[in-house]
């Protein structure tokens, strides 16, 4: 299921350890995940991601500084500082910079939907 979430609109909650907090991104489905990738991104200005599709591989987006637009399914979601995005694999998805260049983690998680 695909999730876009500005990450100051979500609730903190204290950590299991009792100290701290935290704020829950993404919860897993219970089934196991193999990590494909860790990658830290940068687009400047007027650069853009076309849009594709990953057939076997679900992204895990945070969105650290800039600004920029991301398509997902032929709709169009803004992306600014602490904005988080899950793309599931098989979604048409691209990303651009506004007139701020965007910095942005991603994880790329394994999803083998051929054993389905």
């Amino acid at each position: 299921m695909f999730k876009y979430l500005p990450v100051d609109q979500l609730a903190s909650a204290v950590t299991s350890h009792g100290s701290g907090s935290k704020k829950v991104l993404y919860h897993g489905g219970g089934e196991p995940v193999k990590l494909k990738q860790i990658a830290y991104g940068t687009l400047v200005p007027g650069e853009t991601i076309p849009d594709h599709l990953h057939p076997d591989m679900d992204e895990v987006y945070y969105f650290q500084s800039g600004e920029g637009i991301m398509t997902v399914a032929q709709t169009t979601y803004q992306l600014l500082p602490e904005v988080f995005v899950y793309v599931p694999a098989g979604m048409v998805h691209g990303i651009s910079a506004n007139s701020a260049a965007l910095e942005f983690f991603y994880f790329g998680l394994e999803n083998d939907t051929s054993s389905d």
